[in-house]
């Protein structure tokens, strides 16, 4: 089944002895990315190799749905393994279809790259040892990747324009598995060193759907260099681990708290364990007074 996933993926790529025999030497993302690289080369367009794995990745979530419905653990795993394999190349089109992305310099000569951007509904936050669930003000979180070519600090003066509108970003991430809230960080303070030239950088931008879906923004730097949207790949994310926590019912339960609260708060951060007893009608002292006052307004009417 496996097999037959990936050459459906690929039919005019492979025939099922060559595969066979390369999966022996090399990791089954590592052959399908070997692949779609020579499919490349010989004339097929990314395009085409983007819009076969977008149709994989959705019958895909859907397969791994009725799996887990069905309580079937068996193709669940099977089903996850095959979006865990295959995913990497579809990260690996995106990264060719970006390029090396768009350039622009603030006043001081500082230059910021950005490549890829995408529209999330929520983030998995860590802290320490608790893990949270943040929803944004408005209605996406919207995703801009981004390389700093050079070691030093970095500022807060990235911002997106839409009309007389600016949005400033609301969480950063620059790795070492720390997520940084710059909700508080006013423009022109530090946000933190850079170490590594190399190191891909991620700012995430609380904003309106309306925003996301007319692409009708900016996105600058305060010192007045500005990229349209356009200029910047748009990806779906299909990552394994987001799809498998957005089924997750305490996840769930705090999307509609979250909804209940509307924009009326800045920050909608939820403990994951305090959104897993929601759930399951578990409901205590101290738990987030969001999920209190949406259970008090759903379950004491």
């Amino acid at each position: 089944m496996k097999k037959l996933l990936c050459l459906l993926a690929f039919p005019f790529l492979i025939g099922m002895s060559t595969f066979a025999v390369d999966i022996k030497t090399q990791t089954v993302s590592d052959t399908l990315i070997q692949y779609a690289d020579q499919a490349i080369a010989k004339g097929t367009s990314v395009d085409t190799l983007i819009t076969a794995m977008k149709t994989i990745h959705e019958q895909q979530k859907s397969d791994l749905a009725a799996a887990l419905a069905q309580n079937n653990l068996t193709a669940t795993q099977t089903t996850l393994n095959q979006r865990n394999e295959m995913y990497p190349l579809t990260n690996h089109l995106y990264d060719i279809k970006a390029g090396s992305g768009k350039t622009i310099t603030n006043a001081s000569g500082v230059s910021y790259t950005f490549k890829k951007q995408a529209a999330l509904p929520w983030l998995n936050i860590s802290r320490w040892n608790e893990a949270y669930y943040s929803f944004p003000q408005y209605d996406s979180f919207l995703e801009f990747q981004r390389t700093f070519p050079q070691t030093g600090m970095l500022y807060q003066e990235i911002n997106i324009t839409s009309g007389t509108q600016t949005y400033f970003p609301h969480y950063f991430y620059g790795g070492e598995n720390t997520l940084n809230d710059l909700t508080w960080k006013s423009e022109g303070l530090r946000i933190r060193e850079i170490t590594d030239k190399n190191a891909d950088l991620y700012f995430f931008f609380d904003v309106p759907t309306s925003l996301v879906e007319t692409k009708q923004f900016s996105l600058g730097l305060t010192s007045g260099a500005t990229l349209s949207w356009k200029d910047i790949f748009t990806t779906t994310s299909y990552s394994p681990e987001y799809f498998l926590t957005s089924l997750d019912e305490g996840l769930q339960f705090c999307q509609k708290v979250a909804a209940f609260i509307g924009s009326g708060t800045a920050t909608k951060e939820y403990p994951a364990q305090h959104c897993s007893d929601a759930a399951a009608m578990k409901f205590y002292k101290g738990m987030h007074e969001d999920i209190l006052k949406y259970a008090a307004d759903l379950y004491l009417k």
